[in-house]
């Protein structure tokens, strides 16, 4: 578009106010950034509270004219919550997920038993994700971070024989709640091993539960409590 002696649209527009038509789009923001010096390649400029009110109150006026209705703001409190509660209510999201961790490839076998449960259930998960907590503590606080920040809900299911540190680790640094359900090669090692799991600190919620099957469903009813 031939802008005569002006060098942008924004540039004439900016010079001849009279030829600017009510802007309720984009273009707003893009005026405030090219007269900050936002152009050529250079990084942007912040926006300052007042600009970003008035880009807000103009999108606002655009939504209530396309829709026809007042925008309620109370959609725009949570808006990560309200986008998973709509993609879960139209059937694209379950709602939540479980994470399975164990703390070796040894113990895959005893993993598929949550997998099929899992599956039976229809619940998605992830993993199983190994490491040992005694061994490679920084590797599981380094996928707990990554965790923490879905915006989904999980429930984590921890795996480990003999000394249990994995279910305490996690359930002492997760935002999430966690299950631990252990392999037990017989009631001797259940009557040694099962204390580990137990018996926490203050302030670390573990709950413990001996049968895989049932660690799913429990995980699920956990979900549930969100869908319903």
């Amino acid at each position: 578009m031939s802008c005569g002696n002006f060098g942008t649209v924004s540039h004439l527009l900016r010079e001849e106010s009279d030829l600017k038509i009510e802007e309720l789009s984009k273009q707003f923001v893009r005026d405030i950034l090219l007269e900050n010096g936002g152009s050529g390649g250079k990084g942007l400029p912040d926006l300052k509270d007042e600009q970003i009110i008035e880009t807000a109150v103009k999108y606002i006026q655009l939504y209530e004219r396309f829709v026809g209705k007042k925008f309620d703001f109370n959609l725009a409190k949570n808006p990560e919550r309200r986008i998973i509660e709509n993609l879960r209510d139209s059937g694209y999201l379950y709602g939540g997920c479980v994470q399975l961790m164990a703390a070796s490839p040894r113990d895959s076998s005893f993993c598929e038993r949550f997998i099929e449960s899992l599956k039976d259930n229809n619940i998605p998960y992830i993993g199983p994700f190994y490491a040992s907590a005694h061994k490679e503590t920084r590797k599981v606080l380094e996928y707990l971070n990554i965790l923490d920040k879905s915006m989904e809900p999980v429930v984590i299911i921890t795996s480990a024989g003999r000394s249990n540190g994995l279910g305490p680790v996690v359930a002492g640094n997760s935002r999430f709640p966690v299950i631990s359900c252990n392999p037990y090669s017989d009631n001797e090692a259940y009557m040694a091993d099962v204390h580990s799991s137990l018996r926490m600190p203050s302030k670390l919620p573990l709950a413990v539960i001996i049968e895989p099957a049932n660690a799913v469903l429990f995980a699920k009813r956990i979900l549930d409590i969100g869908r319903n």
